[in-house]
C-alpha cells in the first residue's frame, strides 16, 4: 500500500493516494490489516466497528458535500498501550489493568484528534508487555517478526506498529517512545519514525512508564505523512530557517553513512558523548522511580501474569528512593540547560539511528542494550523532537540502514523539514542510479 496522501470524496467512496477507502471497502482493508497481523504477530486486537463506523461518517460526510479532512479515510494502528472506548488495552501483558489508576474506560487524547481529522483505527498492535524493553522480545502475545527480515530483531517498545507499516498494510501507526520505541523500532524494521518534542502530543488515555520521558510518536512510510499525521494532532506549521545547520556525530561509520554529509549543506562535528554518558544514568533512576510506581503494584498482586522478563525489569527497579529520584529530576534539567547551550550554533544533530545496525535476534546479549538506545535515549531525557528516516541502503545482515535526525525543543518543524530534504535527495541519488533501459518508450 503506497504512502497516502490528499484525500478526494466522490459519492462512491473516498480515494486517498491509491488507496481506496469506502464503506464497502473497509471490510477489505480489516482483511489485510488482519493477515498481515497474523503473518507478523502484529495485532493484539481487530476493530471492525470501530473502523466501520468510521468510514461510514466518511462518506456520509461525502454525501453531504463536505470538504475531506486532513486525514480523511486514511485506516490506521495503534499501539496497545493507547486506550479506545470499547476496545481491550492488553501492554501486551496478561495483567489485568482495569482496576490501575492510569487505566480509562474513555478513548486517549491522541485517538479523538486523529478520527476527528477523519483517520479510521483498524487495529491495536502487539507490544514489548507494559513498553518495558527496547528490543520487542517480551510480550505475552509472542514476538513480532520484522518484516524486513524473519530473524532481525524487531525493535521495541512498539514493535507491531512500525511492523504494519513496514508491511505497507496502514499508512501509519502510533507508537510511544520513551527511550527509543518508536525510533528504534523503526530503524530496524526500515520505516520513518517521529517523536515529537516532549509533551507536543497529549498522552491522556496512555498508559504510562515513565511520565517525566513518555511521549506519543507516529511510523509512517514517508517524512510527508509524519508532517501530516502531526499536523492533524497539534496546532503545527510545517517550514524550517532557509539556513539550517547540522551537528553530525559519529557518521564515519558504518562506511556509506560517510556521503551523508553531502546532503546537508552546512554541517560541523559535535560531541554527544558527555551527554549520552550522563543522560543514560539520569534516565535509569528517574525511569526506575516512576515505572516502579506504576508497575510494582501489579507485580506485587499478579506476578504470575506477567512475562519472566519483564517481572524482572519490574523488580530490579524497586532500590530506587525518592532522594534520588528528585535529584535526578534537578540533573535532568540542569542537563537541558547544558544542552541548548553547548549546541546554540547547531540546528539539528545527525547520526546513524542505531549503533551497527539491527542485528539478528540470536546475536542479542545481555550487553545489547547501549547500542539500541545510543542514538535515541538522550533526545528523550531533553525531551528535544527527533526522526528515523530509512535511507534505502542496508547493511550486509539485510537490515535496513537509517538515519537519526534530532532538534530543539519547539523546533519539531524543523526537524522535518530536513528529513523531508535529506529523504528526498536520498531518493533522487536512488534513481540515478536506476540503469537505464534502451528500450524504454521505444515501439
Amino acid at each position: 500500500m503506497p504512502a497516502a496522501g490528499p484525500a478526494i470524496l466522490s459519492r462512491t467512496g473516498l480515494t486517498v493516494e491509491g488507496v481506496e477507502v469506502t464503506v464497502a471497502d473497509i471490510d477489505r482493508i480489516l482483511r489485510e490489516v488482519a493477515s498481515a497481523g497474523d503473518r507478523f504477530n502484529a495485532v493484539t486486537e481487530m476493530l471492525p466497528e470501530l473502523a466501520r463506523e468510521r468510514a461510514g461518517e466518511a462518506a456520509q460526510r461525502a454525501d453531504e458535500g463536505l470538504p475531506p479532512r486532513a486525514l480523511e479515510g486514511q485506516p490506521f494502528a495503534v499501539k496497545d498501550i493507547v486506550f479506545i472506548a470499547g476496545a481491550p488495552t492488553s501492554m501486551g501483558s496478561r495483567v489485568d489493568v482495569l482496576s490501575h489508576p492510569d487505566a480509562t474506560t474513555g478513548t486517549a487524547d491522541v485517538i479523538e484528534r486523529l478520527m476527528a481529522a477523519g483517520a479510521i483505527p483498524v487495529a491495536k498492535t502487539n507490544c514489548q508487555e507494559f513498553s518495558h524493553g527496547i528490543f520487542g522480545e517480551h510480550s505475552a502475545f509472542g514476538t513480532v517478526v520484522n518484516p524486513a527480515g524473519a530473524g532481525l530483531c524487531t525493535g521495541g517498545s512498539s514493535s507491531g506498529s512500525a511492523a504494519l507499516v513496514a508491511a505497507g498494510t496502514v499508512p501509519f501507526a502510533v507508537g510511544s517512545d520513551t527511550a527509543g520505541s518508536v525510533r528504534v523500532p523503526a530503524g530496524c524494521q526500515g520505516v520513518v519514525g517521529f517523536k515529537p518534542t516532549l509533551g507536543a502530543v497529549n498522552t491522556d488515555g496512555v498508559f504510562p512508564l515513565s511520565p517525566s520521558f513518555d511521549t506519543l510518536g507516529f511510523f509512517t512510510r514517508t517524512v510527508s505523512e509524519a508532517v501530516r499525521v502531526f499536523s492533524a494532532v497539534v496546532d503545527f506549521s510545517a517550514g524550517a530557517p532557509a539556513s539550517v545547520t547540522v551537528g553530525t556525530f559519529e557518521l564515519s561509520t558504518p562506511h556509506w553513512i560517510e556521503d551523508g554529509a553531502d546532503y546537508l549543506d552546512t554541517t560541523e562535528p559535535v560531541d554527544l558523548e558527555p551527554f549520552i554518558e550522563e543522560s543514560g544514568a539520569l534516565y535509569d533512576t528517574v525511569r526506575k522511580y516512576e515505572s516502579y510506581r506504576i508497575l510494582g503494584p501489579l507485580a506485587e498482586t499478579q506476578s504470575e501474569a506477567f512475562t519472566p522478563g519483564v517481572l524482572d525489569r519490574v523488580k530490579q527497579s524497586a532500590d530506587v528512593s525518592e532522594a534520588e529520584y528528585k535529584q535526578a529530576l534537578a540533573d535532568v534539567e540542569a542537563l537541558r540547560e547544558r544542552a541548548l547551550a553547548q549546541f546554540a550554533d547547531v540546528d539539528v544533530i545527525v547520526s546513524p539511528a542505531l549503533d551497527g545496525g539491527t542485528v539478528p535476534w540470536d546475536s542479542i546479549g545481555p550487553d545489547a542494550r547501549p547500542a539500541f538506545v545510543r542514538y535515541s535515549q538522550l533526545f528523550n531525557v531533553l525531551g528535544w523532537p527527533a526522526i528515523t528516516i530509512p535511507t534505502g541502503r542496508k547493511y550486509d545482515s539485510g537490515a535496513p540502514a537509517c538515519l537519526h535526525i534530532a532538534g530543539k525543543p519547539g523546533e519539531d518543524a524543523t526537524v522535518l523539514a530536513v528529513a523531508a530534504e535529506v529523504e528526498r535527495r536520498l531518493q533522487a541519488e536512488a534513481n540515478a542510479a536506476q540503469p537505464t533501459d534502451p528500450q524504454a518508450g521505444a515501439n
